[in-house]
């Protein structure tokens, strides 16, 4: 055993995926149990159990000695054990808004909250997390917000740091957003705002480490969507490659302006057409992929489908138009959404699945004439997880005939996620 290479063991224990997550490894995991075959597996089986690491703002860890770690207990494992350090590479911070807690918060000083964070500079991603009653940043224990945005400064974090979520705050300061632009090459934004205080344009620009390449925004509030619009922060924009909008459409116009000489690929998840804002991008020279994900199931306030259809069809022609390198057109058709469910088998008169053959035929044309386009590919899935086997062959053939000048083309596919 002892002479195995250390490449064979880092393969071997590659397959003990269940003692990671938390840097509080399972004494009863596979890989806890492996790594007491030999002092040789000790180190490979650290590095998975260490990979990532939770850590919370509470007193306690809250999910019992398998949670994350407090700050005072991450301080106390880690000073204890300096050789675990180099191994953490993702970082998850539940951090809890409670106002409650605001006037005592002894388990936080001595600035125990950046003496653990400091540790970590080996670290590519990072998720930031509201756990607590609300949804406010300003909650946050002061000691742990100046922590973080103290150790996105760091120089080491900002070389190593890749990719960044974050969840659940209607506050954030402009001056965390920009440091979160600044530094990661992937970020993504679910349900964030931005503090109306802090929207006026900080007075000195943060230097890049690296260029935003990609962005998701998910259902954030309109703080957000105008603050990416604002002279401070549209510079940061501007080489993104790839670009992901859920229900934040209002974002497509100026992101495709800013960035239309880098732009790659574009996805739009859009569940709701009542609220479809129209773009008319300019050319984009480099898009090479864009996908759209829709609910036919949810149309405008009129009740009437060809409407909806008309806002989906137009913009999907503008982007055609504007991308004359595309070469990959997905169209994706989700009939089970926003708590619309679909029936199980197929109704020929009524069913959602036609959605697109019977309403969105005027883009066959612009699909066969584009002087780029490989593939149209037109995919029925299903945001509840539900079986759509009874309307695969309906949908297939329904859309073969409604784009008969594409399928002539060669390009078009067809799909049953």
């Amino acid at each position: 055993m002892d002479t195995l290479p250390l490449e064979l063991l880092d393969l071997i224990v590659e397959h003990l995926s269940d003692g990671g997550g938390t840097g509080r490894p399972r004494k009863n995991s596979s890989l806890h149990s492996c790594s007491l075959v030999s002092t040789k597996f000790r180190a490979p089986c650290q590095k998975l159990f260490y990979k990532s690491i939770a850590l919370t703002s509470r007193a306690e860890g809250g999910r019992g000695v398998f949670g994350p770690y407090t700050f005072v207990e991450a301080l106390a494992h880690f000073d204890a054990s300096p050789h675990l350090v180099p191994y953490v590479s993702a970082l998850d911070l539940s951090l809890d808004g409670d106002a409650s807690e605001l006037e005592d918060r002894a388990w936080l000083k001595n600035d125990v909250a950046f003496a653990v964070l400091s540790k970590f500079t080996n670290v590519s991603s990072c998720e930031f997390i509201n756990e607590g009653p609300d949804c406010y940043w300003e909650h946050v224990p002061e000691e742990v917000k100046s922590a973080f945005l103290a150790w996105l400064a760091l120089p080491l974090v900002r070389t190593t740091l890749r990719r960044v979520w974050g969840y659940g705050f209607v506050d954030l300061p402009l001056a965390l957003v920009e440091a979160l632009l600044s530094t990661a090459s992937e970020l993504t934004l679910e349900s964030i705002g931005v503090a109306a205080s802090s929207t006026i344009p900080s007075p000195a620009r943060r230097a890049n480490t690296r260029d935003l390449e990609k962005l998701a925004l998910t259902s954030c509030f309109p703080t957000s969507v105008n603050l990416m619009q604002s002279p401070a922060i549209l510079p940061y924009l501007k080489n993104l490659r790839s670009i992901r909008l859920h229900a934040d459409m209002g974002m497509l116009s100026t992101l495709c302006e800013v960035a239309a000489d880098a732009l790659e690929h574009i996805s739009l998840v859009y569940p709701d057409p009542e609220f479809f804002p129209f773009s008319q991008p300019p050319t984009m020279s480099r898009l090479a992929h864009f996908t759209f994900r829709f609910a036919p199931g949810t149309i405008d306030e009129t009740g009437d489908p060809e409407t909806a259809a008309t806002f989906f069809v137009s913009q999907i022609q503008t982007i055609l138009s504007s991308a004359p390198a595309l070469s990959e057109l997905e169209l994706q058709v989700d009939i089970e959404s926003n708590g619309i469910l679909a029936p199980p088998a197929h109704h020929q008169a009524i069913c959602r699945c036609l959605f697109p053959a019977r309403h969105m035929k005027a883009l066959d044309a612009p699909c066969a004439d584009h002087i780029a386009l490989k593939r149209a590919r037109f995919s029925l899935c299903s945001s509840a997880g539900a079986g759509l086997k009874g309307h695969r062959k309906a949908f297939r053939n329904s859309i073969r005939e409604a784009f008969p000048k594409t399928l002539q083309k060669g390009r078009l596919q067809v799909g049953v996620e």
